[in-house]
Formats: C-alpha cells, sequence, structure tokens
C-alpha cells in the first residue's frame, strides 16, 4: 500500500474490526471459545476506554441497541476474553498496555519472523528485548515466553 499504511496499521485495524465480530456476534453464544489474535490484540487495548464509552454514549442517547447481540457484561470485557500475541516489533510499553488489558494469562510469545530485513533475526530479538523490557515480574515475562501457551494449547 502507498507509504506501508496497510502494513503499518491496516492489519492491527482489521484485527481489531474482526475482534469486534467475535467479541460481539460469537462471545455472547460461545463465551468459552478460546481466540488467540495478531499484533497485541491490535487497537483494543489502546482504545478499550474509547469502546465503553461509545458504547454507553450511543446506547443512552442515539438509541443504539447493540447490533442484536444480547450482551450480558460491558463490551470491554468480551475484548477480554481474547489471547493475544507479542508481535509488534518491540515496544515495551505498547505490551504492558496489552498486559494489562488482556491480563497476564492472556498474553503468548510470537514475532512476525520472516519478515524483517534479516529473515526473522531482527523480529525475533527486538520481541525478546521489549518483553524483557516490559515492567512486569519475571514470573509474567516467563508466562509470556512459554507458560500461557502451554496453558491455552493444552501442552505440558
Amino acid at each position: 500500500s502507498r507509504y506501508l499504511a496497510f502494513t503499518n496499521f491496516g492489519w492491527p485495524h482489521a484485527s481489531s474490526v474482526a475482534m469486534a465480530r467475535l467479541a460481539f456476534g460469537v462471545f455472547p453464544t460461545y463465551p468459552d471459545l478460546k481466540v488467540l489474535t495478531h499484533h497485541a490484540g491490535g487497537m483494543i487495548p489502546f482504545f478499550h476506554k474509547r469502546v465503553e464509552l461509545s458504547w454507553d454514549f450511543n446506547r443512552t442517547l442515539m438509541g443504539y441497541r447493540n447490533d442484536v447481540a444480547k450482551l450480558a457484561e460491558p463490551p470491554p470485557d468480551y475484548y477480554r476474553r481474547f489471547y493475544c500475541d507479542t508481535a509488534i516489533q518491540g515496544n515495551p510499553k505498547a505490551l504492558e498496555c496489552a498486559h494489562e488489558f488482556f491480563g497476564p494469562d492472556r498474553m503468548v510469545f510470537a514475532t512476525d519472523a520472516p519478515y524483517d530485513s534479516r529473515m526473522g533475526e531482527l523480529l525475533y530479538t527486538e520481541t525478546v528485548a521489549a518483553i524483557e523490557g516490559m515492567n512486569i515480574s519475571a514470573a509474567e515475562k516467563e508466562s509470556i515466553f512459554e507458560g500461557n501457551a502451554r496453558n491455552l494449547f493444552c501442552l505440558p
């Protein structure tokens, strides 16, 4: 895309739109469904308060009726059912935002390898360094690197 706009912003945006459709169209019926989303949950962790206030405004003042979704919980709680990965090419603060939103048990290690100028080496080292740079406990980092994936995929 021109200026790499889709590469840089389109993928996380498309992931967020897909998450909305799953969160409100599928999760109310299948609350135990496990879905792993890419790019640290796209825009959701960063915009979760916007989501909350937008639903409130549109239901209260604009007559919005949830597109027929039967919601038993606040809208952000449906997004918190997702698992997210760490494939955002580094950036500890962005990972901390996703970690805080989804919770310490719902983030798993991933990179976009091999899509960098060193066939994956750069993305791997940047992602590992970003997780190591997160302001979370060593146990939570170990869960991101290994434990959470083991639990999610029912591995020993």
